[in-house]
């Protein structure tokens, strides 16, 4: 009893004190062209399978605004280096020339690791312009995260476990009458 009396504190406050929250860090698209202006996020670093061939990275699906209007879905698909096309990124059926977006941050046998390069990027519409190329302007801002919970818990919540450490020690301590 006494080996569990010693345990029950240390349990508790493992299951109590509040775990340190890490939430990823996302970055915020804002694409303007062709009369509309395209807004959504995506993770600053994504984890993928590597295939074969890596001339593009699987697309990414997220959810954002088309001219303001919310709940529209988007494709993004991001270009590499590999191959030269030129392409930068497609979304929702528009393929954008312009430089490469992403840097590989790391790889682990099948799966490799790339991280979204933030700034201002001029790309080129070549395929949906009669006209001649369509231009996009696309910025890429690091949102902010929000704050971390304080490693240290509650009053409340401490004044909760020592009121209920003394009960069981207290409890644990008056034995009934024998008769």
């Amino acid at each position: 009893m006494r080996n569990a009396l010693f345990a029950l504190p240390l349990l508790a406050s493992a299951l109590i004190l509040p775990r340190a929250a890490h939430a990823d860090t996302s970055d915020l698209f804002t694409i303007t062209g062709d009369s509309n202006t395209y807004t959504f996020t995506l993770p600053e670093q994504f984890t993928f399978a590597v295939p074969l061939h890596l001339v593009t990275i699987p697309s990414l699906t997220t959810t954002g605004t088309i001219d303001g209007v919310g709940g529209k879905t988007f494709d993004v698909t991001f270009f590499t280096t590999i191959g030269n096309t030129g392409e930068s990124l497609s979304f929702n059926g528009i393929t954008l020339a312009g430089p490469p977006l992403i840097s590989f941050v790391s790889s682990s046998g099948n799966f490799d690791t790339a991280a979204i390069d933030s700034g201002s990027y001029q790309l080129i519409d070549y395929a949906n312009s009669i006209k001649g190329p369509d231009y996009y302007h696309l910025t890429i801002t690091p949102a902010t995260t929000p704050p971390t919970p304080p490693a240290v818990p509650e009053p409340s919540t401490l004044l909760l476990l020592t009121t209920g450490a003394l009960a069981l020690l207290l409890a644990t301590r008056i034995t009934p009458p024998t008769p």
